[in-house]
């Protein structure tokens, strides 16, 4: 078994000498280690790097193929770990207190983390040890949390030694006088933490450094805290707390700034490489062939070089390449690929499927139908609504554009300053009497006086409240993507919808859910959410006696 040492100087000679195909950022790590080893202001302790090397080894998988198995830590984990512990101050402290790690999704970055933290609440020797996983959410700060405690019940010592509660309102790991629990940031009910061992997970997730900040604060009584944070890029433009931290990690691995507090380890491609080329993804992912598998990523390489969006989803969460923009979700190509006209009186009586997104009284209102047919495809019919006052506001070539629409009779311009109900109404009751509507799917915002009148016309059973969280969207909005991508929608070239699709961008969480993003469109995208709503209600009539995944229970004010 080689020592510590060896291992250590293996995995840096490789790094350096391509061995291990690495980023400039990990090339620049591993030479500060180097070059710090020469220092004789700080020092390097075998002693103290193993202690939780072994601990975190004596620990079990206990998902996937694994599962059950000893922990196997990869020499880019090994790394992490033995610089967090082993480099100490000359008064005998921990050096860093600060450790940021930026890698790509799949890397197993959450196991480690909770494997260091359990470490840090059995084995570290503090006294009344506080851990902490904190993110934005409950449910991301549980990622952590719930890999620490499944470690912690399979482990027949730790097990005994301790206490693991996984309630709804109680989740805690217990031992002796200390814990480790979950933390979601709620500002008016966070002071007085006293915390040891800090997770921030997802950072790129944070609109500012608040949690953050309360955490440090509460670090002041400890000797030798740690502020741990992971994560994955994301889409919050340069002003984010991630981007300023990114940048700040970028100039101490340089040199430029001398920071003794901080160790960092960011992992993605170099500018100069070719971010489809599967020799470039090796540097992003450290657990290449471990966790992270080839074909995972070259299964997805095809979509990602001709669609914008999937290219930058790609980018961000496999590659951890900062993107400051995302793009628009279906590219005009694609859009437009395999369309045939169509004559809507071919659709009289068939089955359909209604999304509606009513909008505020000045805006787009946008009524979808959608006809799925026996060869596998769908048909469309797009209705949109716009109050005249909202027509006269638009500046010179966008109200042209819009008179165009109503003039070649795409778009109901209804008189006065707010859109026409009654109007709307009288449409939907229409069609309901044309076609088969078996579910009209509608935004409870703004729509609860038209739904009750049309509740009274349609009944309980068409009528269906949709839910606009990203969770509920993200399965009709997936299911659309498909449609459009594999030429199963079919749109009669409607101009609206066209110039709507061009407009939209979605909103991606870490976990790959998704929906149409309003806030960051550019433009108007109504059109496009009363699609996804009405592919939701498509789905959701499909599902039979399957559980409800996408709607809310009828309720109104």
């Amino acid at each position: 078994m080689p020592s510590l040492k060896n291992i250590l100087n293996q995995y840096c000679k490789d790094v350096l000498s391509d061995k291990i195909p690495s980023c400039i950022y990990i090339k620049q790590a591993v030479q500060r280690h180097l070059d710090d080893l020469k220092r004789d202001d700080i020092s390097f302790s075998e002693e103290a790097a193993l202690k939780p090397l072994n601990f975190i080894s004596n620990l079990s998988f206990t998902e996937g193929e694994w599962a059950g198995q000893k922990f196997k830590l990869e020499s880019w984990q090994i790394f992490i770990v033995a610089n967090m512990f082993g480099w100490l101050r000359p008064n005998g402290r921990r050096r860093f207190k600060y450790v940021d790690i930026a890698v790509p999704r799949k890397n197993a970055k959450s196991t480690l983390a909770g494997a260091i933290g359990n470490f840090m609440l059995f084995a570290d020797g503090e006294g009344a040890p506080q851990i902490y996983s904190a993110a934005t959410k409950l449910e991301q700060a549980k990622y952590v949390f719930n890999a620490a405690a499944a470690q912690v019940r399979s482990h027949e010592i730790l097990k005994k030694e301790s206490n693991v509660f996984s309630s709804v309102n109680n989740n805690r790991i217990v031992y002796a006088d200390g814990f480790f629990k979950p933390l979601e940031w709620r500002p008016e009910s966070q002071d007085g933490m006293n915390p040891s061992f800090a997770i921030i997970d997802e950072y790129h997730a944070h609109k500012n450094d608040d949690l953050v900040d309360v955490l440090e604060t509460g670090m002041g009584a400890r000797m030798q805290p740690i502020l741990f944070k992971i994560t994955t890029e994301g889409f919050g433009g340069i002003a984010s707390p991630f981007s300023k931290r990114r940048k700040y990690l970028e100039d101490v691995l340089s040199g430029n700034v001398k920071d003794d507090s901080v160790f960092a380890m960011i992992y993605t491609i170099d500018d100069e490489d070719d971010w489809t080329d599967e020799t470039s993804w090796i540097k992003a992912n450290p657990n290449w062939k471990v966790s992270v598998y080839p074909s995972s990523l070259s299964d997805k390489i095809d979509l990602a070089k001709n669609n914008a969006q999937k290219g930058v989803q790609f980018k961000t969460k496999h590659l951890n390449i900062a993107c400051n923009t995302e793009a628009v979700w279906i590219s005009d190509q694609e859009y437009m690929k395999g369309q045939e006209p169509y004559n809507v009186d071919q659709l009289v009586g068939l089955p359909c499927y209604g999304g509606l997104d009513l909008a505020s009284v000045r805006d787009f209102t946008a009524l979808v139908l959608k006809f799925p047919l026996e060869n596998g495809t769908f048909k469309n019919i797009y209705k949109y609504y716009l109050p005249e006052i909202a027509l006269e506001n638009r500046n010179g070539s966008e109200q042209m554009m819009y008179s165009q629409w109503q003039q070649d009779g795409f778009l109901t311009i209804t008189e006065g300053n707010v859109t026409d109900y009654a109007i709307i109404k009288a449409d939907i009751l229409k069609f309901a009497e044309i076609y088969d509507l078996r579910i009209l799917a509608y935004d409870r915002y703004n729509a609860s006086d038209l739904a009750s009148s049309l509740l009274d016309e349609l009944g309980e059973g068409i009528l269906i409240p949709m839910h606009q969280s990203i969770g509920h969207l993200t399965a009709p909005c997936k299911a659309l993507e498909v449609d459009i991508l594999n030429y199963l929608n079919q749109h009669n070239n409607n101009p609206i919808q066209r110039w709507m699709y061009s407009n939209t961008i979605l909103k991606i969480d870490h976990n790959g859910n998704q929906k149409p993003n309003k806030e960051k469109s550019k433009n108007k995208i109504d059109g496009v959410v009363a699609e996804v709503m009405a592919k939701g209600a498509q789905l959701h009539y499909d599902a039979n006696d399957k559980p409800n995944e996408w709607f809310a229970p009828i309720e109104f004010n």
